[in-house]
């Protein structure tokens, strides 16, 4: 997914959420397994001037509410929110 003539400012940056699977019911209601991690996995699209400790291409796992998880591409979030960063 391409952002457009965007960049995110301060701490904040945009994560394109990687594939996941999810559990709906046949009305179109997303079913949540309390087992469930609200940890996602997610790749950087684009860091804010005050992000030091990430690039555009990192591989990040990231804490988000579980509603914001339905069928969005892409999160804007404080830097305080990515959790890890995968070191390849």
């Amino acid at each position: 997914m391409e952002l457009l003539d965007t960049k995110p400012i301060g701490k904040n940056v945009f994560v394109e959420i990687d594939n996941e699977e999810e559990t709906t019911s046949e009305g179109g209601v997303f079913v949540r397994d309390s087992t469930e991690s609200d940890t996602l996995r997610g790749t950087v699209r684009g860091i804010g001037n005050d992000v030091y400790d990430l690039a555009v291409g990192d591989q990040v796992f990231l804490k988000v509410d579980p509603t914001r998880r339905m069928n969005i591409k892409i999160l804007i979030i404080s830097e305080d929110d990515i959790v890890g960063k995968i070191i390849t």
